[in-house]
């Protein structure tokens, strides 16, 4: 029993001898304070080495120190025992420290020593320091606290396992996002097949009760199914052992590691393309020099040759391939400053309203006459209608139909080069189809990449492609490509607003 436990039950047999010995061992008790008041005087002494001694303090100072929260609670105890409606009390009040001028949580228990109904003498009271408590209590709530949000900021799911129940349990800061697991043969259902292996040895070191710690990795099905799959990290240690030295209670937690393992993979890809496009930049400034030496040897070339030439004729001829060249090293330039603004993600559309059966028409114009004298090629277009009204960009719209075009033509020899458009319900779709087997579309997503490639012509093949590709994934579209035994077709599907269609 307490000392206040001892104090509280001597109501009615109290002798002053007795509760002198009682009070000088509350105060060895350190933190404690024992003092009386008289109702009759209204005064209140202070229990000091073994007798009372006269504080010079009245009970309306003390209820000002009390904080105005619970002043109402101590003018009740008080006004009960005065009275002798109450013999015996106990309360929990802030009240004003003097030496630090802040509020501080005491204890006082309050006891008359006398019978019910009968006006005490004196009230004793025994007041204690419960600050220090509060704070710890304080403490282990922002612990608490901060446990939770760790918990779930890390997905944890905190257990013991007692393996003398043979069953988890769970405390409250334990996430509760997935299920919870009772027993071991719970967990053992959920565990991936490949994973049994590692569930065994955890199963065995929980029945053998093993002094080991446990970190696994497995996978986990909450569900039960089979078919949601969670890679978690079970870790564990001994947190309690009994007599014999074996583990009574193990503590630890499951981790969710999906997301992190996701996180992991994409990472991984994301290097391999960084990797990669690092390699394309190398090969990129050591095969630049193709796309400007061949046409401006060239250049320089005829340019000797002019003033060699004889005849005006010899000069018209030369002139001539000068121009072409020079048209030819303005048209790579061209390419590869658009090549290298798109993927610097700077490329504004110059949104207006066009018709684009005009550009797919005139675009069918150009290359039929380009084509006319060379090679016996037929040039159709196909559309559902007459006139389709949509808001983008005229320039790219038409650039992307030429350069489908052009890689057209670099194998067709014979048959024939349809240009197709369509509406669809996200925009149109342009297509490109021509009688003959395109060898870059069974490179897949090499046939997109002109920088790694020792032939110019393929590199300049490539690069049209790939303008065509970066031009329309960028704006939210998809191109695709395939072949059949003698025919192949290029689909680009860009999103746009429609805004009229008619016959």
């Amino acid at each position: 029993m307490g000392i206040l436990d001892k104090i509280q039950g001597m109501a009615g047999r109290r002798s002053d001898e007795d509760l002198g010995d009682l009070f000088k061992q509350v105060l060895s008790e350190g933190r404690m304070e024992v003092f009386r008041y008289s109702a009759t005087k209204n005064v209140i002494e202070r229990f000091e080495g073994d007798h009372f001694e006269p504080t010079g303090r009245k009970i309306e100072y003390i209820k000002k120190t009390v904080h105005p929260a619970h002043r109402k609670k101590f003018e009740f105890l008080h006004n009960n025992l005065v009275s002798g409606k109450m013999t015996k009390g106990s309360a929990e009040f802030l009240m004003l420290d003097s030496k630090t001028n802040l509020y501080k949580y005491k204890h006082h228990s309050y006891n008359t020593y006398n019978e019910k109904d009968v006006k005490p003498e004196w009230v004793y009271c025994i007041s204690k320091d419960q600050d220090e408590k509060h704070q710890q209590v304080e403490k282990l709530d922002n612990v608490r606290r901060w446990l939770e949000m760790v918990v779930q900021a890390c997905d944890l799911m905190v257990w013991n396992y007692d393996t003398y129940e043979g069953r988890f349990v769970y405390p409250e800061q334990s996430f509760e996002r997935y299920s919870k697991f009772e027993y071991l043969n719970d967990i053992i259902r959920c565990v991936h097949p490949d994973d049994r292996k590692s569930m065994d040895a955890l199963a065995d070191v929980f029945r053998r009760k093993r002094n080991k710690a446990i970190n696994l990795n497995m996978r986990i099905d909450y569900t039960g199914t089979g078919k949601n799959w969670s890679y978690v990290k079970f870790y564990g240690i001994p947190d309690t052992l009994d007599d014999n030295g074996d583990v009574k209670v193990y503590s630890g937690y499951i981790r969710n590691m999906s997301n992190i393992i996701d996180l992991e993979k994409q990472l991984a890809v994301v290097t391999e393309k960084a990797d990669k496009s690092e390699m394309m930049k190398d090969l990129f400034v050591q095969n630049i020099s193709h796309y400007v030496r061949t046409p401006l040897n060239s250049i320089m070339g005829f340019a000797q040759m002019v003033g060699d030439c004889s005849t005006e004729e010899e000069k018209a001829i030369c002139l001539q391939q000068m121009k072409q060249n020079n048209d030819d090293l303005l048209r790579y330039l061209n390419d590869l400053l658009e090549y290298s603004t798109i993927l610097a993600g700077y490329m504004p559309l110059q949104m207006e309203v066009f018709n684009a059966c005009n550009i797919l028409e005139e675009e069918c114009a150009t290359v039929a006459t380009r084509v006319m004298e060379t090679i016996p090629v037929e040039i159709k277009y196909e559309r559902p209608v007459s006139k389709i009204m949509i808001e983008w960009d005229k320039e790219r719209f038409q650039k992307i139909y030429n350069r489908l075009a052009k890689n057209a033509l670099r194998f067709t020899r014979q048959g024939e080069v349809i240009l197709r458009l369509h509406p669809t319900t996200e925009g149109v779709m342009m297509q490109c189809e021509y009688t003959a087997i395109c060898p870059n579309i069974a490179e897949g997503e090499d046939m997109y990449s002109s920088f790694d490639k020792p032939d110019f012509m393929d590199s300049l093949d490539s690069l049209e492609l790939c303008l065509c590709r970066l031009t329309v994934e960028r704006n939210h579209g998809v191109m695709s490509a395939r072949t059949t035994d003698n025919t192949s077709v290029f689909t680009v599907n860009i999103p746009c607003r429609i805004v009229n269609i008619e016959n």
